[in-house]
């Protein structure tokens, strides 16, 4: 019998296991596309925009493969809030996963403020006295490969 993707009766459709391991890896494609284009830039500010973006996609990704549904993830709890996204991921194991400094997390912290508050995509008159700041983004994109490639090895198709 072929996968189905959902089975729909009545009420709400369920998702099959491999209509969800698919979508994973969807979100994890699209992470891993940002991450390329991040390295591909020499603007600071589309970089440290695309960055944000490809971490946001790959915490999300992470959360995803540990049981939460999309509709948990486009709450406004969480929505575009890395240092949130980070804080549940870590009450999944991800501390067991990749080593977490206390350095690192202040910096998705700090990070997290701007690219949540749309700083990096929109222009503000206000950018005129004062420009947006974006913490030094090493760790942050050296944790960001590291997830990527725990992520790639966990959503490897069997």
């Amino acid at each position: 019998m072929p996968r189905r993707y959902v089975h729909v009766g009545k009420g709400k459709g369920v998702w099959s296991m491999y209509a969800k391991e698919e979508r994973n890896r969807g979100f994890l494609a699209y992470a891993l596309e940002f991450q390329r284009a991040a390295d591909a830039t020499s603007s600071p500010l589309v970089k440290a925009y695309l960055v944000g973006h490809a971490l946001e996609l790959l915490l999300k990704a992470y959360l995803l493969q540990h049981g939460y549904g999309e509709s948990d993830l486009k709450s406004r709890r969480l929505g575009h809030r890395l240092d949130r996204l980070l804080t549940e991921c870590k009450q999944h194991g991800l501390e067991a996963r990749v080593a977490l400094s206390a350095d690192l997390v202040a910096d998705i912290e700090a990070f997290s403020k701007s690219y949540a508050g749309k700083l990096l995509e929109y222009f503000s008159i206000i950018f005129l006295l004062a420009a947006p700041t974006v913490p030094d983004l090493g760790r942050v994109e050296e944790f960001t490969r590291q997830l990527s490639s725990i992520l790639t090895e966990e959503l490897r198709p069997a």
